[in-house]
């Protein structure tokens, strides 16, 4: 089972996590077991009850028990109330209020840790839009932290079409 990332994207990803990275997604899905098998511990946040649900069996299907898969409301989906002090190795943004949750991410990541913005390319006609924001909020971090960043554009699974990812090391 592959995340629905760019294929380029996720071999990127995987070269990063290491067993003992701690890593945190907002937005469960095919990414979940992908990353939970490849980290020491994962927070998944989702705030849809039937796609929670339908990750929670996959997990279990799977016997996936290093994620800690929270169903959340809106008002506080991108929220990291229980952070550890010294931050996340690897944050997914591919969710809900993606601006919000960068905002958090940036927060909350390891120094030298990597945030993934998936489909950093959707809504590019509206340059005000919470995903150009969270776009603008990253490079914004890279140029700051002295970071490094790339974007992927390709195909990714079950996709017939080209997405983009932007992947950042901090």
């Amino acid at each position: 089972m592959r995340p629905t990332l760019s294929y380029a994207g996720t071999r990127a990803i995987a070269a990063h996590l290491t067993p003992a990275s701690h890593c945190v997604e907002f937005g469960s899905g095919m990414s979940t077991p992908w990353l939970a098998r490849r980290c020491a511990s994962l927070l998944s946040v989702e705030c849809d009850l039937g796609w929670h649900e339908k990750v929670g069996a996959l997990l279990r299907r799977e016997s996936i028990t290093n994620v800690d898969h929270q169903l959340r409301d809106f008002d506080v989906y991108e929220s990291l109330p229980d952070a550890p002090a010294d931050g996340y190795d690897f944050i997914l943004v591919d969710g809900h209020k993606r601006d919000a949750c960068m905002a958090t991410a940036l927060a909350h990541v390891k120094k030298g840790g990597v945030i993934y913005l998936d489909n950093s390319d959707k809504d590019a006609a509206d340059p005000g839009g919470e995903m150009r924001r969270a776009e603008q909020l990253l490079l914004d971090a890279v140029r700051a932290r002295q970071g490094s960043c790339r974007y992927f554009v390709d195909f990714s699974p079950t996709n017939f079409f080209v997405e983009q990812g932007l992947m950042a090391k901090l």
